[in-house]
């Protein structure tokens, strides 16, 4: 088998993703065995999955300032900065918590009344965590997206150094 980037070249193995020859030079690049086509694909991936959740916590935040506003507004009592601030935050990242909660508590019950106050626990724990690891979570995300981004262009410049 012959190296996919130089076909002059032969392959000492494969790709783990597509299966394409890699030579010497192209196996040594990642830490895995990839071709530099493959990485590009997953850091595209990740990228459209931080994308995603963004705009998800973009829609929780709109959503939670909704309810600090139609529902526990009161005009004539004045505005309160840290009311809309909490409901904003905790509506943008209820859905990583929720999912995080969800994880460790895995509890099982047979009667209605036990299984409600079970899920109205479980969502007030996931209401507290959104608002203290909320902000630490959106900071992790914007750091993986610019990694995910400079890794992309760094295997973009691989592949087209490659192909040449």
């Amino acid at each position: 088998m012959k190296c996919y980037n130089h076909p002059a070249l032969e392959a000492v193995g494969q790709c783990v993703d597509c299966q394409v020859g890699l030579c010497p030079e192209c196996a040594n690049i990642y830490t895995e065995r990839v071709c530099s086509d493959c990485v590009v694909k997953g850091k595209n991936a990740l990228m459209k999955s931080l994308y995603m959740d963004f705009f998800y916590m973009v829609v929780g935040a709109t959503i939670g300032l909704a309810v600090a506003y139609f529902l526990l507004y009161d005009p004539t009592l004045g505005s309160s900065f840290s009311m809309f601030f909490y409901f904003g935050l905790a509506g943008a990242f209820i859905y990583p918590s929720w999912k995080l909660v969800n994880r460790f508590l895995t509890f099982q019950f047979y009667e209605t009344r036990n299984q409600m106050l079970y899920l109205y626990v479980k969502f007030v724990i996931a209401v507290v965590l959104s608002v203290i690891l909320g902000p630490i979570n959106l900071a992790l995300k914007i750091i993986a997206l610019l990694k995910a981004n400079k890794q992309k262009r760094i295997a973009t410049q691989i592949a087209e150094n490659n192909k040449s």
